[in-house]
């Protein structure tokens, strides 16, 4: 248990006197009883690094970790996401064309935007084209173009979607550092009222070497359904 989270402690879960096991249910602050999983260290035989970056509503460690990192990106950033979103508030902008603008932007996006910037680093990102997500992701794609327009820096990136489920919330920075897990580039993953999240970065160049192969499998079976913005 994490310290800061909630906790539902149950006492009887067989009442005798035939009452709820519900009745005996209280809810009460966690506290911290072992060291967490992702807080040990398990010495490597290499010298490659892997390492957690773990977020919940008290601790932004991932928050203030994942951004930095695409930020200080010197060459690339190659990303497969299902989000790719402004903050919550901008979904009206699917009812009430350019309401939103790029002060809109979750600190990913801004990031990323900096390390074209300041690096003119190439950026390559496919994103989800269904339902929800993919109007959303509309959304903040226009208008983060739109921003790159204005800056002249479009020609540094290419986003793309993809028409289909994606689940995959992938990062590889320099072909150095890949970084996946759950936190989506999306508003439900960032800031204060963010969800849980749980990712692992590593410099391992078989896991690299790996990811690389997949995005690029990726490719070719999507080539006929890929959308490029």
């Amino acid at each position: 248990m994490w310290t800061g989270a909630n906790m539902l402690h149950c006492t009887n879960f067989h009442p005798a006197d035939g009452t709820s096991w519900i009745d005996t249910c209280q809810w009460s602050e966690a506290a911290l009883t072992h060291l967490p999983e992702v807080l040990k260290h398990y010495p490597a035989d290499s010298d490659q690094n892997a390492f957690s970056l773990f977020r919940t509503l008290v601790y932004k460690e991932a928050d203030q970790t994942y951004a930095p990192v695409l930020g200080s990106a010197q060459s690339s950033i190659n990303a497969i996401h299902v989000n790719f979103s402004l903050e919550l508030i901008c979904m009206a902008n699917v009812i009430v064309e350019d309401l939103w603008s790029y002060d809109n932007a979750l600190p990913w996006m801004e990031a990323i935007m900096a390390a074209v910037e300041q690096n003119q680093v190439k950026v390559r990102v496919i994103e989800e084209n269904a339902n929800s997500n993919g109007l959303e992701n509309r959304v903040a794609i226009l208008v983060f173009t739109d921003e790159l327009e204005k800056r002249g820096l479009e020609d540094f990136v290419e986003i793309q979607f993809f028409n289909g489920r994606v689940r995959a919330k992938t990062a590889l920075i320099d072909q150095e550092l890949l970084i996946l897990g759950s936190q989506n580039f999306h508003y439900s993953s960032w800031g204060e009222k963010g969800l849980n999240e749980y990712s692992v970065a590593t410099d391992d160049s078989e896991a690299i070497t790996l990811y690389q192969n997949s995005a690029q499998n990726l490719k070719h079976t999507a080539s006929s359904h890929v959308e490029t913005v």
